[in-house]
């Protein structure tokens, strides 16, 4: 019989449960071993020290470095590509050949029709469909729909810098930088880096 402290094993190419577990233990060891990071007496801990003592709120801080993990350190990228906008101008049109079908074929069977699916009012059917149709077009041509872009960690890091300014003083760039590097695994992240990420918002920011 195991102990409780026994380690949990899971077949190799388990089903989806065993799969989401493995990947929920694969995240609860790397915020662990961030975690420990930032309490060691390594460069990341010093600068997390330097930090804290210079008036950062340590739970804050650990749990903004956890989070930003999740968002890419690269650039964004469109929300929606120009293969999907395609298909999106193809489901338009085929709506629209449905509210024309419909319309001139099946909208009397709908009225003598057992379903109980057939969206009420019936007559209206073909109505909705171009109207979705033609809210599809609209959208398509909207430079809202093209301008969306993914988030990524630059639009979030220079909040984060801004926080640790309006609590230390200071934006602490220096150990940001060694910070942010070891979220990222990237030990070619740099202060200049850092400051660019934070200008380059500004830039897009201005009012």
């Amino acid at each position: 019989m195991p102990s409780d402290r026994s380690p949990i094993r899971h077949p190799k190419g388990g089903n989806f449960s065993n799969r989401a577990a493995t990947s929920w233990e694969s995240e609860l060891q790397r915020e662990n071993k961030l975690s420990a990071k930032l309490q060691a007496h390594g460069p990341v801990g010093q600068a997390f020290a330097k930090l804290v003592n210079s008036g950062c709120d340590p739970h804050w801080l650990e749990v903004r470095l956890q989070r930003m993990y999740h968002l890419p350190l690269g650039k964004s990228n469109r929300s929606i590509t120009q293969a999907q906008m395609k298909r999106l101008q193809r489901a338009a049109r085929d709506l629209r050949t449905a509210a024309d079908d419909i319309s001139t074929i099946f909208t009397g069977l709908m009225y003598v029709s057992l379903t109980p699916y057939w969206p009420k009012p019936v007559a209206k059917v073909p109505l909705r469909l171009r109207q979705i149709a033609s809210g599809l077009d609209e959208g398509l041509k909207s430079a809202n729909w093209k301008s969306i872009r993914g988030i990524v960690a630059s639009d979030r890091i220079p909040h984060f810098v801004r926080k640790v300014r309006e609590q230390t003083g200071r934006p602490h760039f220096s150990e940001l930088t060694t910070l942010i590097g070891e979220v990222y695994q990237d030990p070619n992240f740099s202060t200049d880096q850092l400051k660019m990420i934070c200008y380059r918002y500004q830039l897009r920011n201005r009012t």
